[in-house]
């Protein structure tokens, strides 16, 4: 097999605590995913140290992700909106290393859903903008051994990042040990002409990957080109976990924030066991 698979949490819960998530390790790794991704929603909902022994005892691998809610922006945004943000992502970065994973993943730049017009001339600016408030937070990562890997979204989610080349374009300078990408195969799936093109541009700089149908439903079930998005992600010598990343339409805060307005399988479960038969599936063919 090419690469672990993962799971994130929010196929099932929303927020995630300390029950749930030693619930939900024990059950995945049963069915034989090898590593967990939890996303810190706010610091202080489930304790990584506790989840890092939950972890280890059973063998999983972690990950995480960052979420910007209303009020979390590096860009167009007061000093202190912009400080308070700087603050949650450098105490997702600790979360992270302490829950013994590598990398965060997710749109750090601004709140999900926060769109507006931008111009060119002002795409720049903002640009700039986002590389001298994110600066500081990855140099932290780097310190601490984690990379925060930046997510470009949809252009109905987001208006600074919607593409690799886009990324790549806003966070050159700052690449590097402590900033990479993380790819998405559903905001992929609107945005790139070719997800496999975009994975090859983005390169080593690919620190993380969500998979999901193009409906948010397992992987597999759907019409994107899975034989051309894996072979990218082999020929840019990605070795990371391949997390599946899909939301429960029945939890009302994440199913309104994700746009989960029907089920995606006949259980949460099934969504879960059948995206990993067809990622494992598709590495050994």
């Amino acid at each position: 097999m090419r690469h672990p698979v993962g799971v994130s949490t929010w196929l099932w819960t929303s927020p995630l605590d300390d029950s749930a998530l030693a619930e939900i390790a024990e059950r995945v790794r049963a069915w034989g995913f090898d590593v967990l991704e939890m996303p810190i929603e706010n610091p202080g909902d489930w304790d990584p140290v506790k989840a890092r022994v939950v972890l280890d005892d059973l063998g999983l691998g972690a990950t995480t992700c960052l979420v910007t809610s209303p009020g979390r922006e590096l860009v167009a945004a007061d000093e202190r909106t912009v400080r308070e943000t700087q603050d949650y992502l450098r105490r997702c970065v600790d979360i992270t290393a302490e829950v013994g994973a590598a990398v965060v993943g997710g749109p750090a730049y601004a709140s999900v859903g926060r769109t507006w017009r931008v111009t060119q001339q002002e795409r720049e600016a903002m640009y700039d903008e986002l590389r001298t408030n994110l600066a500081p937070v990855t140099e932290y990562a780097a310190a601490a051994g984690v990379v925060v890997a930046v997510e470009p979204l949809n252009r109905y989610e987001t208006s600074v990042l919607n593409t690799v080349d886009q990324a790549l374009e806003a966070l050159g300078p700052i690449l590097g040990p402590g900033c990479g990408l993380l790819v998405d195969t559903y905001h992929q799936n609107i945005e790139e002409r070719s997800p496999a093109d975009a994975i090859t541009r983005a390169g080593a700089h690919v620190a993380g990957v969500q998979v999901c149908a193009n409906d948010r439903g397992a992987p597999g079930s759907d019409h994107l080109d899975w034989p051309s998005i894996l072979t990218a992600l082999d020929d840019i010598g990605y070795t990371g976990p391949l997390c599946i990343e899909s939301f429960t339409a029945h939890n009302d805060a994440i199913a309104t924030a994700a746009s989960i307005w029907r089920p995606l399988a006949t259980s949460q479960d099934d969504l879960a066991h059948a995206g990993l038969r067809f990622l494992k599936e598709a590495m050994t063919s």
